[in-house]
């Protein structure tokens, strides 16, 4: 009797930590869901900034490069661009700070919206001057994101960090 009762009570135990545990997974299923949504909707917005925390060169050098108030804005067709850039040059660039900056006032994107992966990728072109600008970027579900720069006269470069909703800048 005393071993019966001892099983009993065991499976149990097991049984509601496996409950509990499915739980557990079932919230962090849904917080994730949530997060993508909230993402999704900044994405489709079309009024977005993305702010880098770091940069990664083609050769592997990482730099961190939090709060130098480098961005990379989507306002509607309009990309604007102002992106430190770490690497090799294979054309002189004699005005200019040597970052990746461009301004384009009718850029045509491509969006893919992954919903089983929860992520998006946001292609687009841009020119400044004689240099063309391919964008791949990569956002995560809770806004991370990564964007891809390879340019026609620069090495490809790489930065890590956050998509937020643009916000508008009224004067009072």
């Amino acid at each position: 009797m005393k071993k019966v009762f001892l099983i009993l009570l065991s499976f149990s135990v097991f049984g509601i930590q496996t409950i509990n545990a499915q739980s557990k997974k079932e919230l962090k299923q849904q917080q994730k869901e949530k997060e993508y949504s909230a993402t999704k909707e900044i994405i489709e917005s079309g009024n977005f900034v993305f702010v880098p925390d770091w940069v990664n060169t083609q050769k592997g050098r990482r730099v961190n490069i939090t709060g130098d108030g480098n961005t990379l804005k989507i306002e509607g067709k309009k990309s604007t661009s102002d992106l430190p850039f770490f690497g090799v040059s294979q054309t002189a660039h004699y005005s200019g700070n040597g970052g990746i900056v461009f301004t384009n006032s009718n850029t045509e994107f491509s969006t893919e919206f992954n919903d089983k992966k929860s992520k998006i990728i946001i292609k687009f072109k841009a020119t400044e001057k004689s240099e063309t600008f391919d964008i791949h970027m990569e956002v995560f579900s809770n806004g991370n994101a990564t964007v891809r720069i390879s340019s026609s006269s620069r090495n490809s470069i790489s930065y890590n960090g956050k998509v937020t909703l643009l916000e508008d800048k009224k004067d009072n």
